[in-house]
């Protein structure tokens, strides 16, 4: 079970984004990255210290990661909405980079030629970076291509040979000319590029809602005019036929067609995260068990139910009857799936983080977790194409008759309204659907 799916892309910046949101993404967007910078920022100035004896390697460190640690907490958005202070957000940022940018004109300077290919190595590592990162303001952009044009020309002040003839200055002013055009192009193409790319994700995203509200609207229109029709039908043969036991068929026949029209806007309620819930918490283990006794009777005999449940006793907080309903659709989709004959295993555990963060490590208590209700079978899982749309609304692989393709859009908008997530692994060798609900500190 390797491949995970992914139901609702999100893109790095949104058009709505401000000039600080697009820094603090070009910045630190990438917690790898970040982690890669500091290390070698301080791995840079500790080797410079060891080499020269000189204090200013670790110096320089120290003010660039005191520098980049301001910056994170001057640029942070704000989980309470308030304003960041754009003037000193952009005012760190210069200072940073300036930061940084020192070294390499101090080893420059040094006369060393070791300690000068370094401070290429530097300016070369920070020009990669300008190109690697996502897209910044226009503002920073002008700021970095002058600072490097300036790193440039500095280089080429102190590497000039002395008594050099007025070609040889030319050739070097040339150089630096060509080189500044290049890097300049370079990063244009690369933020056209980049905002070519975001505007096609924007449109493809909005396609694929059009796409869905109308499959959506389809699968409304279809399913209420057959009930509909089963309704008008008995209304008009009431009045035709004499029998009363008849008759009494007919209105049982248009009430069971308003009990269905009933539960399809209950479904389409759950989807669109409308339903009415009562979260109260409730013994995970013991709603586990209970589910699995039910299933047990309603499943083929081929297939295995088999259940885990925690040690301790651990409550999850959300509405029984809909997490009930939401499970017991996942076993039946496991078992539609193999036929009637395969293991389907519902496991609870406790996760570490949020609900909505749908993480999957353990944790060692109930501090910052959340419950994880798992229900994986070993069957073939499903194509590539099958597990994109799965999650659609109306869409379903099942005969027709067996299966109005609401239970897993039913199931997810059940978890996000519950205040958690839900997230699908497949693979040939079956699928595992993940439910992350909050979990309750006391008990019912």
């Amino acid at each position: 079970m390797t491949q995970a799916t992914t139901f609702q892309p999100e893109l790095s910046i949104s058009p709505s984004a401000t000039d600080l949101d697009a820094l603090w993404q070009a910045q630190f967007g990438s917690r790898t990255e970040v982690w890669f910078r500091c290390i070698c920022i301080a791995t840079a100035g500790l080797l410079i210290w060891a080499y020269e004896g000189a204090i200013v390697g670790p110096v320089w460190s120290v003010t660039y990661l005191l520098g980049l640690w301001s910056h994170f907490r001057l640029l942070r958005p704000r989980a309470d909405g308030r304003p960041r202070n754009r003037f000193l957000c952009i005012a760190n940022f210069v200072f940073l980079t300036c930061v940084y940018l020192a070294m390499p004109v101090y080893l420059m300077l040094s006369g060393d030629p070791f300690l000068s290919f370094c401070a290429a190595l530097a300016v070369f590592a920070f020009a990669v970076f300008t190109l690697f990162r996502s897209e910044p303001p226009g503002y920073v952009v002008v700021l970095e291509v002058t600072l490097i044009g300036g790193l440039v020309v500095t280089a080429a002040l102190v590497f000039m040979p002395i008594g050099a003839t007025s070609m040889e200055h030319a050739l070097i002013a040339a150089m630096c000319i060509v080189l500044g055009v290049y890097y300049l192009m370079a990063d244009l193409a690369n933020r056209k590029n980049r905002k070519e790319l975001r505007l096609a994700l924007h449109r493809n995203l909005e396609a694929q809602k059009m796409e869905a509200i109308g499959r959506l609207s389809g699968g409304v229109a279809h399913d209420f005019n057959n009930i509909l029709a089963v309704v008008q039908g008995s209304l008009e043969l009431y009045y035709e036929v004499l029998e009363t036991t008849e008759k009494d068929e007919l209105v049982a026949d248009a009430s069971a067609a308003t009990a269905r029209a009933s539960a399809l806007v209950a479904q389409l309620l759950t989807f669109a995260r409308r339903a009415p819930l009562e979260a109260r918490p409730h013994d995970a283990a013991a709603l586990v068990k209970d589910l699995c006794t039910l299933a047990g009777r309603v499943l083929p005999s081929g297939i295995v139910l088999e259940h885990q449940v925690p040690q301790d006793q651990v409550f999850v907080l959300a509405d029984a009857t809909r997490l009930h309903a939401a499970l017991l659709n996942l076993i039946l989709n496991a078992s539609d799936a193999m036929d009637g004959h395969g293991r389907v295993c519902v496991e609870v555990k406790l996760a570490d983080g949020p609900a909505d963060a749908a993480g999957t490590l353990a944790a060692e208590d109930i501090q910052n977790a959340h419950l994880c209700f798992q229900v994986a079978d070993n069957g073939p899982g499903m194509p590539p194409e099958v597990a994109r749309r799965a999650v659609e609304p109306f869409f379903t692989t099942k005969t027709v008759g067996k299966g109005s393709g609401l239970g897993l859009s039913m199931t997810m908008g059940f978890a996000e309204q519950s205040g958690g997530a839900m997230r699908i692994k497949t693979s040939a060798a079956g699928t595992m659907v993940m439910l992350h609900l909050p979990v309750s500190t006391s008990g019912p």
